[in-house]
């Protein structure tokens, strides 16, 4: 916070600067006045002098000794004070225009005095001088008459023609006209210059053909693809077909390639590349394999009953490719000794008795993988329901 005494300092030398500068200024304003007074002063002289100079200029020289000098001379009406003097008609009008010649010179006189005042005034460094509103509109004098016309003037020489302007944008189109009539055939022509040689062309050739890959492995569900190249002169054709039991069959490949999608295992066998021209025709085979994991193609019952000491046949029936290898079990509990036979995926189990009832597993795998199903052997003694 500022205290009391430091602020009433501020206070007192700003108070102080404020004086001094009032001061200054009224010294300034003073001496602007005495100058424009001077100046005032000598325009009056200036006028007085000139107005002199006027009166002299414009009195006549009769007058001079017709009327003494004390008798003043009236600027506004060019009547003198003291005697009246007799005029003509013509001095009258001379004295007209000499009035308005003398109000004219008046008028400008002012007006250059006022305009040098006022420029003198506006080019002081401290003044700035604004424009005051525009004066009356004067009153427009009388139109002389009209001279004579003058005679015409000689035809001017021809002048030098000018530069060629732009080109134009060109125009729309015009509509199509009908066409005319057809004019009739004319006489053949000459026969021309036979052309030159033309370079020999290749040989004739009979079809080769090369086949990628020979042979085939995918899995089931893959995309197999087989490509045939054939050469010749002419270009043979190629086409694709499946050596089936009846005879070839048409498997319609694009452009020399062999493709077959989402594959399944009767598409495996042997395929027919045939490239064909005007000199004969040859054809290479190739071997598709499809590989499936194993699968059941019967379902075992859950429950099979089995007579006492008869053989008990269970066949396990599984497809796939590589061919699955099957094999039978019984859980914690090995198979019966000496009375057990596996032939083709069917178990066999001679002289079934109750100590054989239980559940059996069959499993099938190969290299893609394995299934299994389990059932349950029970045995039945004659002469009870089975």
């Amino acid at each position: 916070m500022i205290s009391t005494e430091k602020r009433s300092d501020n206070l007192y030398k700003a108070s102080l600067i404020l004086s001094v500068v009032a001061i200054l200024m009224t010294v300034a304003l003073f001496m602007r006045m005495e100058t424009v007074v001077h100046d005032t002063k000598m325009m009056d002289s200036k006028f007085t002098l000139q107005i002199q100079q006027i009166r002299e200029a414009l009195k006549p020289e009769g007058t001079t000794h017709q009327a003494p000098e004390k008798n003043d001379f009236n600027i506004a009406n060019g009547i003198t004070k003291g005697k009246i003097v007799r005029r003509s008609i013509k001095t009258r009008r001379n004295d007209s225009v000499g009035l308005k010649d003398l109000s004219d010179g008046f008028k400008r006189y002012v007006t250059s005095i006022i305009a040098q005042s006022v420029e003198s005034y506006c080019l002081s460094p401290d003044k700035v001088c604004v424009a005051g509103p525009p004066g009356p509109k004067g009153i427009q004098g009388n139109l002389g008459k009209r001279g004579p016309k003058g005679t015409k003037g000689r035809e001017g020489t021809k002048g030098i023609m000018g530069t060629v302007g732009e080109p134009g944008k060109q125009g729309l189109k015009g509509d199509f006209g009908i066409p005319g009539v057809r004019g009739e055939k004319g006489d053949a022509g000459a026969a021309g210059h036979p052309g030159p040689k033309g370079e020999p062309g290749e040989a004739i050739s009979a079809p080769e053909v090369i086949v990628s890959p020979a042979s085939l492995t995918v899995t089931q569900n893959q995309t197999a693809t087989f490509y045939c190249s054939a050469g010749g002169n002419p270009k043979p054709t190629v086409s694709w077909s499946k050596i089936s039991g009846t005879g070839l069959v048409n498997k319609g490949g694009q452009d020399n390639k062999l493709q077959i999608s989402t594959t399944v295992y009767n598409d495996s066998g042997s395929y027919v590349c045939k490239a064909a021209n005007v000199l004969g025709q040859v054809q290479k085979v190739v071997k598709l394999l499809v590989e499936v994991p194993p699968q059941f193609t019967e379902t075992l019952d859950r429950v099979i009953k089995v007579a006492e000491n008869s053989v008990a046949s269970i066949s396990c029936r599984v497809f796939g490719f590589p061919a699955p290898t099957i094999v039978w079990s019984r859980g914690l509990v090995s198979l019966p000794q000496g009375r057990t036979t596996v032939t083709n995926g069917t178990l066999n189990i001679s002289n079934f008795s109750p100590q054989d009832s239980g559940p059996y597993q069959c499993k099938a795998s190969n290299k893609l993988g394995y299934v299994s199903a389990l059932t349950t052997l029970i045995d039945v003694k004659p002469g009870e329901n089975q």
